[in-house]
């Protein structure tokens, strides 16, 4: 499919951009058909549950190495245009009964990795910069002019929390999804941003125009 797809909008003079969520393994457990031989059979200590969805675990250097590897495999093998994320990073929180956030659970992997940190909200976000560069770099090496992008939440982070967000109350992609994609732009990291602004102009926690002026 994905050759075919890349042949027909060639034709018609379109980019093709692969579109990859690079940590969700499993949607709806429950549901979930998985074959034997699937790396979350292989691997199973790679992954975490929250919700009713299985994640990679972006804090192991080794899980890191081998999204990258995929999407480096990718590029070789298909005349894409770009590499793109879609907005899962870290997953988005979910609440209990109560209205609490529930943890991640990967506090055991944060005593096992973390060397520098005395937080797990930056380690996270420090996993995010090591594994976006590390993308990056695949990306340029195999096809250097394969652009490589991501779609972020449409909130970095709100004026509250830092003076250089956006005067919103959303949910804010560093804060939550520990991502920081301003600083992945800065640094030359990623190539374009798409930042996934759907709100309406009425939306009274993130409105539209606010946003796109941001």
């Amino acid at each position: 499919p994905l050759k075919f797809m890349i042949k027909e909008c060639h034709k018609r003079n379109i980019e093709f951009h692969a579109w990859i969520n690079p940590f969700r393994a499993v949607a709806t457990i429950e549901y979930a058909d998985i074959a034997e031989n699937n790396i979350i059979n292989r691997k199973p200590e790679w992954f975490f549950t929250y919700g009713i969805n299985k994640f990679f675990d972006p804090g192991i250097p080794e899980v890191r190495k081998y999204v990258t590897m995929i999407i480096k495999d990718i590029v070789h093998r298909y005349d894409i245009d770009g590499i793109h994320f879609d907005d899962y990073f870290y997953p988005y929180p979910i609440k209990d009964e109560h209205k609490r956030i529930i943890p991640i659970p990967d506090f055991q992997t944060y005593k096992t990795y973390n060397t520098e940190f005395d937080n797990i909200a930056d380690w996270r976000r420090n996993n995010m910069d090591i594994f976006i560069k590390d993308v990056y770099d695949a990306v340029k090496s195999e096809k250097p002019y394969v652009k490589f992008g991501v779609a972020p939440s449409g909130v970095w982070r709100n004026k509250s929390k830092d003076p250089d967000g956006s005067d919103t109350r959303g949910l804010a992609h560093y804060d939550y999804l520990y991502s920081d994609v301003v600083k992945w732009l800065k640094n030359g990291w990623i190539d374009y941003v798409v930042p996934q602004i759907y709100c309406s102009v009425v939306n009274k926690y993130a409105d539209y125009i606010t946003l796109v002026n941001w």
